[in-house]
């Protein structure tokens, strides 16, 4: 008799899971608590509670014949990054090539997962669900596979003075278009995937655009040498044994010039203090067509010890945040740029909020300026 494994969620890594327990002869039960697969890449046009949310313009970061499922590739037609219907189109596909479908569950929510009172005997679990119309049940599986993704629940810092901020503050979970920020002055705390793609957007029917980072970034376009894929250029058995032979200095150096070539991240401001090889990959994808709204900049203000950005009343206040929510010390660096947002990138101060409708930092000693050329 064939193991039973629990599968919770009808994402990408369920439909996998799914497949692959089929694979090895075991018997999978997935439990999807909406209507529908696809998980995070299912896009409405109002975020719900306790699920994945996106925006109308999101753009795959990575290309399609790095993310294709080895079994399964993408349909030749398909750009390199995908949008979001794109992409859910494709699980679909996928999983009615292996008849995925008839092991799922739709609008069954798991309510607990236990070890049963002879686990270590038996090594099984007790799973309890409940279907659309309230009727719980609860099964015996010799294993649990938990793909619910990790992106359900934003997370919004709590900045001194928020509370009083006479602006409205959103997460960018709740983020759908541009449309509610017309002719508004907005504030992007955050310089992610997200951040970087809302700011462009943003910045294009709003007032005013800041994009509020802790420090800077390096930028990394989708696009590499001859037009290929970034990722496919980079993601390769040679340069992975190129990096762990060579001195780490020697490397960073390489690649530093290499991005430094197209946009001289000191010139904009974004020249950050950590070398390239310790930058993050989830802040380096999606800030191309960011950069490439800038034009020129023209005068550069730092603040020396603290000072403000001034919003009117009626400003927006958007957290754009990593999951790991480590945001805590945001400085500036201004650089006005026309039509694209301005950057605020680290020099020194606290980020406070919504003390005399301004979007503030610590005050300066007294007689020291607060901003300078």
């Amino acid at each position: 008799m064939a193991r039973r494994v629990a599968v919770i969620g009808a994402g990408n890594a369920g439909l996998v899971c799914i497949k692959c327990c089929l694979d090895e002869g075991l018997e999978p039960v997935c439990f999807e608590s909406s209507d529908d697969i696809g998980g995070l890449w299912r896009f409405k046009e109002k975020p719900e509670a306790e699920r994945s949310s996106i925006y109308r313009s999101l753009i795959v970061n990575t290309s399609k014949e790095m993310m294709c499922f080895s079994d399964f590739p993408m349909p030749a037609h398909y750009p390199n990054y995908m949008s979001h219907s794109q992409l859910l189109q494709y699980f679909r596909l996928y999983a009615d090539h292996f008849d995925l479908l008839k092991h799922i569950h739709f609008q069954t929510t798991v309510r607990s997962v236990r070890q049963r009172h002879d686990f270590s005997q038996s090594g099984q679990w007790e799973v309890v669900t409940e279907s659309s119309d309230g009727y719980k049940e609860t099964h015996v599986f010799d294993a649990v596979s938990v793909c619910s993704g990790n992106f359900t629940h934003p997370v919004t810092p709590n900045f001194p003075g928020i509370d009083t901020f006479q602006g409205k503050c959103s997460h960018s979970w709740e983020y759908k278009d541009p449309d509610e920020f017309r002719g508004k002055r907005v504030v992007i705390v955050g310089i992610g995937n997200s951040g970087g793609d809302i700011a462009v957007e943003i910045s294009r029917v709003a007032e005013k655009t800041f994009l509020s980072i802790r420090e800077g970034v390096w930028v990394v376009g989708r696009m590499g040498s001859s037009g290929l894929p970034m990722d496919m250029m980079l993601l390769r058995r040679a340069a992975f044994m190129l990096v762990q032979l060579l001195p780490r200095a020697l490397v960073n150096w390489a690649l530093e010039r290499a991005y430094n070539q197209k946009y001289d991240h000191r010139l904009y401001g974004l020249q950050p203090s950590y070398r390239y090889k310790f930058a993050s990959a989830r802040a380096e994808l999606g800030l191309i067509s960011l950069i490439r709204s800038l034009r020129a900049p023209g005068k550069r203000y730092s603040l020396k010890g603290g000072g403000s950005v001034p919003l009117e009343r009626g400003t927006f206040f958007l957290c754009v945040v990593k999951w790991d929510h480590r945001l805590t010390c945001i400085q500036f660096v201004v650089l006005r740029g026309n039509p694209g947002p301005e950057f605020c990138t680290p020099v020194g101060g606290t980020l406070r909020a919504g003390y005399c409708n301004e979007f503030s930092v610590n005050q300066p000693p007294r007689g020291q300026q607060a901003l300078e050329d």
